[in-house]
């Protein structure tokens, strides 16, 4: 006899003599001398379900165990089976029902992804160990809107990451007096307003509890609505309909939630019995329909209805207000195609860091479709732009990144070409070196003449008042240089240029404005053509002259004659320099190829530059806050070391790069931008 304790217990049987096979169940004849029986427990099988006592490792640890009775060996007492779907944790939660509401259905959506997480701790546990998450990108459609996603449990690399940087908060001193003290207030004038303090939402088990059944990803995405969809909403924007309750009903059938789950045991917190226990609360969870093999069930919170799945043969769960979009993703996984042979996503993908807290999607071609097919009449306001965007945020060891990767043509767009980088034109880094030392912020770049030139064109096109505007201004300069804008001073605008700021003095009279200096290397050969220029450009003084000052290597013209403190603009060596005069000048002059970009403590920064950064622009938030602390006095400096410091010490630079890419597409753009954020102690 076996001893599976998960087959039926055969004791009571009665078997035919010839064939050996059960005939019938009934008791079986009582023994002649009292034994003890212990007590068996009874399962109800479900209606219209063919039960299949699944084969159990007898080595293997079993699952729950029903028992009525203290424990005491029983050899041959089955095993409740686990059954798939058996049944849903009580969530309380008091959701007004607003037909239509837009707000609601995505709120739905993001309730859902936590439901579904702590539905499919008990009733799924058993199948789903070390099942693999799914890709948003295997299983969204090419032609989705967008999606959002982030990731709710940090681990590896990111985790280590974002520990650094809280630590390099909460180590500040006055930091846990100051965050006392914020939240104190924040109550107190929440009393004040007459708000009562907001109540434990009520919950399924404790939050960390839950949390640690959610894998790495949890994702709201936008689906293309169908041809009726854009039909309702264009009726609806042009009939005056309820575009509120429209719009709620389209978003409905195009929302759709994904979220990935942990079922791994190993790393669980709380047993396994508390969320069983909850789970008995809930309602039966219905199978509406079963979709290429995959069963779609109901979840009814309150006044509102779910709709979800989980992939097979994964820990990805699938969530919507209606069944349509659970279709969509579910068709996308079944037949292998997505997002991910989309050769825009692909591209993107590609720039972006593969670690990342949280990704913003946006297919920009299909937006502005829909745009378009729902109001034609805003199709001549809306841009029209070919293409995707990518956006991504992730955590270094000294600071948060934010990437944003594009591919897109203008060509179509209102503004025609658009303002154009040549991808071709990178800053040489030498002229990093070039940047005054204790700078607070600076912006290098190159090639001026063809951003200029491509703004100018963008706006001859739009014709009009704008066409006139440019005309006007093209006389002004001519009027005063006696040279022709496009053909003689955009010319000598093609080489690398820098834009930087330093503070002007000390104390509580200084100015950082004080302190701006504008250098632009020329060309061979354009240096007199350049200093014509500025001699024609410069203020005259009483004798109707410029005035001139040889100063720093070269020749210079004051822009406010009789202000001996004034800014000069002029030329030196290979460059055009415009500046404050006197030492100042003098000592931006001899600190080239000594400045910021050949320091030390560039060098970290400097790293997180994307590759053949084109523009690149820098923010010293620390020698900003250095600065402005040291003109603050009395009352004000007390308050602000007990109430801000301790927030803003940490965060040391803002770095921007951004690099246009050469394509083969012709008119097609690629770019990829950086913004990081540094973050210390």
């Amino acid at each position: 006899m076996s001893n599976d304790p998960n087959q039926p217990n055969q004791g009571g049987w009665r078997f035919d003599p010839q064939t050996g096979q059960p005939v019938e169940q009934s008791p079986p004849p009582q023994p002649q001398e009292p034994a003890y029986v212990p007590p068996q427990p009874t399962y109800t099988q479900p209606q219209n379900q063919e039960y299949t006592p699944p084969a159990v490792d007898p080595n293997a640890q079993q699952g729950y165990r029903a028992q009525t009775e203290p424990y005491a060996p029983a050899p041959t007492e089955p095993v409740m089976p686990v059954q798939p779907y058996a049944s849903a944790p009580q969530v309380n939660v008091n959701v007004p029902k607003k037909r239509g509401n837009i707000g609601l259905i995505v709120g739905l959506v993001v309730l859902a992804l936590v439901a579904a997480g702590a539905y499919a701790v008990y009733s799924l546990l058993n199948q789903t160990i070390n099942r693999p998450a799914v890709a948003v990108e295997r299983i969204l459609p090419a032609n989705s809107l967008g999606y959002f996603s982030v990731n709710p449990v940090l681990n590896g690399n990111q985790k280590a990451a974002m520990d650094k940087m809280k630590d390099a908060f909460q180590s500040q001193p006055g930091f846990k007096e100051a965050w006392g003290k914020i939240t104190s207030q924040a109550s107190a004038l929440g009393g004040a307003l007459g708000m009562a303090t907001p109540a434990a939402t009520p919950s399924v088990g404790d939050f960390d509890a839950l949390s640690s059944y959610l894998g790495g990803n949890l994702t709201i995405a936008v689906l293309p609505p169908s041809t009726d969809d854009l039909q309702k909403l264009k009726d609806a924007s042009s009939n005056g309909g309820d575009m509120e309750k429209v719009g709620g009903d389209v978003l409905g059938r195009n929302i759709v939630g994904m979220v990935d789950l942990d079922f791994n045991p190993l790393n669980k917190k709380g047993p396994l019995l508390d969320f069983k226990q909850q789970a008995e609360n809930g309602g039966k969870l219905e199978v509406v329909e079963k979709y290429r093999d995959m069963d779609i069930r109901k979840y009814v919170t309150g006044t509102n209805t779910l709709y979800f799945t989980l992939l097979d043969g994964s820990s990805t769960a699938v969530v919507g207000a209606k069944v349509e979009p659970l279709k969509a993703v579910m068709d996308q996984f079944k037949d292998n195609k997505g997002l991910k042979d989309d050769a825009n996503f692909k591209a993107l993908s590609g720039q972006v860091p593969s670690e990342r807290i949280a990704s913003l999607y946006l297919n920009l071609t299909e937006i502005y479709k829909q745009v378009g097919l729902i109001a034609p009449e805003t199709s001549n306001t809306v841009q029209k732009v070919d293409g995707a965007m990518l956006m991504t945020l992730s955590a270094n060891d000294d600071g948060m990144q934010v990437d944003i990767a594009s591919q897109a043509d203008f060509t179509n767009s209102g503004l025609g070409s658009g303002v154009q980088i040549n991808p071709g034109a990178k800053p040489d880094v030498t002229t990093l070196a070039d940047i005054p030392t204790g700078s607070l912020g600076f912006v290098i770049g190159t090639d001026l003449k063809s951003i200029i030139q491509s703004a100018l064109d963008a706006m001859r096109k739009q014709g009009g008042d704008m066409a006139d505007q440019i005309k006007s201004v093209e006389d002004q300069v001519k009027s005063v240089t006696g040279k022709d804008l496009e053909a003689d001073i955009l010319p000598l605008m093609g080489g690398d240029y820098v834009l930087s700021a330093a503070p002007g003095g000390s104390g509580a009279d200084s100015s950082p404005v004080s302190a701006v200096v504008f250098q632009m290397k020329l060309k061979s050969g354009d240096r007199d053509k350049a200093l014509g220029v500025i001699q024609s450009a410069a203020p005259k003084d009483e004798s109707g002259q410029p005035k001139k000052i040889d100063a720093a290597g070269g020749t210079f013209y004051s822009l406010q004659p009789g202000n001996e403190s004034s800014y000069v603009a002029g030329v030196t060596g290979d460059r055009v320099v415009v500046g404050p005069a006197g030492a100042k000048l003098d000592a931006v002059v001899t600190g080239f190829g000594k400045g910021v970009g050949s320091t030390d403590a560039w060098r970290p920064i400097a790293k997180h530059l994307p590759a053949d950064s084109n523009v690149i622009g820098y923010l010293d938030f620390a020698g900003v806050r250095t600065f402005a602390e040291g003109t603050m006095q009395g009352e004000g400096k007390t308050n602000y070391e007990q109430s801000v410091a301790p927030f803003v010490r940490p965060f040391k630079y803002l770095l921007v790069g951004s690099a246009t890419q050469r394509t083969r597409e012709g008119t097609l753009s690629r770019n990829h931008t950086v913004l990081f954020l540094g973050i210390s102690k």
